[in-house]
């Protein structure tokens, strides 16, 4: 059994688990959905900070400040002209009207028009 929310409206809404994402919902004060949690790894910085701390900081601020509307919890994500569906671990669905819509990762969402370019760059962590 689905428990359906109302539907809510947003002006835009962020979609991803990444630094950027997570960066770009806070400084717009924008709402996020993250459908993969993809915390940097441990030995990437960004300027003089720790990569990885900088997103669990991020992460609590938005979660505390109410813009991660659903914390790590969404399963998968569907995305049909102005309106995101998405459904949660807890068999729940939370349905958002937006106007614009931001995607850093295209990972369980649905809906999208394929690609039109392929992401060809790579991070390799090697150390002994």
């Amino acid at each position: 059994m689905l428990i359906k929310a109302p539907k809510r409206e947003c002006e835009e809404i962020i979609i991803g688990g990444d630094l950027n994402a997570l960066l770009q919902s806070y400084r717009n004060n924008s709402p996020l959905i993250i459908n993969k949690l993809s915390p940097p790894h441990y030995f990437e910085t960004l300027g003089i900070y720790n990569a990885q701390e900088l997103w669990h900081k991020l992460f609590f601020i938005l979660s505390t400040s109410g813009l991660n509307l659903i914390g790590h919890k969404a399963q998968n994500v569907r995305v049909k002209e102005n309106e995101i569906s998405v459904s949660t671990t807890g068999a729940r669905v939370f349905k958002y009207k937006t106007e614009k819509l931001l995607i850093f990762d295209d990972e369980n969402v649905y809906g999208l028009p394929p690609p039109e370019k392929k992401n060809e760059d790579f991070i390799v962590l090697d150390w002994m």
